[in-house]
This record gives C-alpha cells, structure tokens and sequence, in this order.
C-alpha cells in the first residue's frame, strides 16, 4: 500500500511540475508578445517625432511667415492652405 500512495504522490508531483512549466512557457510567450508590441509602439513614436521635426514644424514656419506677409501687404485677405504646403499630410 506504501507504494502505492508514494507512486500517487510521484505522480502528482510531476504532473504539477509539467503543468507549472506549462505556466511559465505561457507568460514567456505573453512577456515577448508585450515587449514586441512595446518595440513597435516605440518606432511608431520615433516615426512621429521625425515627421513632426522634419514636417509640421516646417509648415508651422513657412505659414507664420505668409500670415506676416498678407497682413503687411493684403488687408482682408484670407488665406488658403495650397497643395504644396499640405503635401506632407498624403
């Protein structure tokens, strides 16, 4: 009976070690997933910082630069975006 109970317990022991490794396999696989995403959030922000340096800023100048402009030479004009100032938004 003695070894009977001992073979159980053998038993159960390593089946609780095969399902705690399982566990781990799973949080492993959980951990890259999160740090994938994580790197991909990252070049995204990267992607957006250069476009808002190299871009926007640029537009943001060259528009207070044409608003000086109509407002010494053309009262009552009233500006328009043209397609060259907004190509960077395609």
């Amino acid at each position: 009976m003695c070894s009977r109970v001992s073979k159980k317990k053998k038993s159960k022991a390593e089946i609780n070690s095969i399902t705690m490794q399982m566990k781990q396999q799973v949080a492993q696989m959980k951990m890259a997933g999160c740090m994938k995403t994580s790197t991909e959030v990252m070049k995204s922000m990267q992607n957006l910082r250069w476009f808002l340096s190299k871009h926007l800023l640029k537009f943001v100048f060259n528009l207070g630069g044409k608003q000086g402009q109509n407002e010494r030479g053309g009262r009552g004009q009233q500006q328009t975006p043209t397609s060259s100032s907004i190509s960077f938004i395609k």
